[in-house]
């Protein structure tokens, strides 16, 4: 393919990611496995990538502070190539901070064109689902049988859509998505973890090593942008090494945080992580005291 298209392609994607509406909410929950490990968590695009591949991901982040009732989400996805075009997915999200619990269960579609050159691809995704907020009670100081609390606990689930989009051309990876774009129509409001507006990053794979047992190196950049709050960049990179069965991925946040984390694979079918993430002075997005991460995945060998 000429250079022209390339660059036309890599403008369509920026347009894309960059001309989205701001007032967007993004995904309650920010995961470290979702840099590497399972980027499905973040783009629908990424559901199914290899055909008949079948992939089980879940991950448990808790901020570690000493005011209870802390910061606490589980999400637990599942996804699946069904051929070397179609992908499919479910993802649900639980999310606790104090008295407020956010619960998202989604499905997605995932549609791949294969260009000619380079192995090249582009892969659309889109998740559709609902969205469920409520207090409990017993976790509340104050009158729980308020009518504020009732009317809130009673509102029914939300019909949601996230919307995602990816480049990859051997080795380079770009992304870009549009989560909760439903509520970015409505204009609804929602809690301040749930207020990003998208979320896109450009990653490349290099071989630092050849023969049998090479080293791989993934560099990666993203920016995170939030309705009323400071966007954040971060800037990082995976390796993987002992034939791909261990890998360590770090990254640096513009909020003045660190994110690290190791990762095993184990009997060709799983692979256990674990993250930190060192927090933030100021809430802009992400945790604001230090959070650790379990994650979780189960798989199988597709064709890619």
């Amino acid at each position: 393919m000429e250079m022209r298209k390339q660059i036309q392609i890599i403008l369509f994607l920026l347009t894309i990611g960059f001309g989205l509406p701001i007032g967007v909410n993004a995904q309650t929950g920010n995961f470290g496995t979702g840099y590497f490990q399972n980027q499905y968590v973040l783009n629908p695009a990424m559901a199914g990538l290899n055909s008949k591949e079948f992939n089980i991901n879940t991950a448990y982040n808790k901020e570690s502070t000493a005011v209870s009732n802390s910061a606490k989400t589980i999400y637990i996805t599942a996804d699946y190539g069904l051929s070397n075009a179609v992908g499919l997915g479910v993802n649900l999200i639980m999310d606790n901070i104090g008295a407020l619990s956010t619960t998202r269960i989604m499905g997605t579609y995932a549609y791949q064109v294969k260009l000619n050159e380079d192995n090249q691809s582009l892969h659309f995704g889109v998740s559709a689902g609902g969205v469920k907020e409520r207090f409990n009670a017993n976790d509340i100081s104050g009158d729980p049988s308020d009518v504020f609390l009732y009317n809130f606990n009673d509102r029914k689930m939300q019909f949601e859509a996230d919307f995602g989009v990816a480049y990859l051309r051997d080795r380079l990876t770009l992304q870009a998505t549009a989560p909760n774009f439903v509520s970015t129509l409505r204009d609804t409001e929602k809690t301040i973890l749930s207020q990003g507006t998208f979320v896109a990053s450009a990653a490349y794979k290099i071989s630092i090593a050849d023969g049998g047992d090479p080293i791989n190196l993934e560099p990666k950049i993203a920016f995170r942008s939030f309705k009323g709050l400071k966007s954040i960049i971060d800037a990082g990179a995976n390796v993987d090494f002992v034939q791909n069965t261990i890998n360590l991925f770090a990254l640096y946040h513009s909020n003045k945080s660190v994110t690290a984390g190791i990762g095993f694979k184990v009997l060709g079918a799983f692979q256990v992580s674990g993250a930190y993430n060192s927090g933030s002075d100021n809430f802009s997005g992400g945790t604001i005291g230090n959070s650790f991460e379990l994650g979780l995945r189960f798989y199988t060998k597709g064709n890619k």
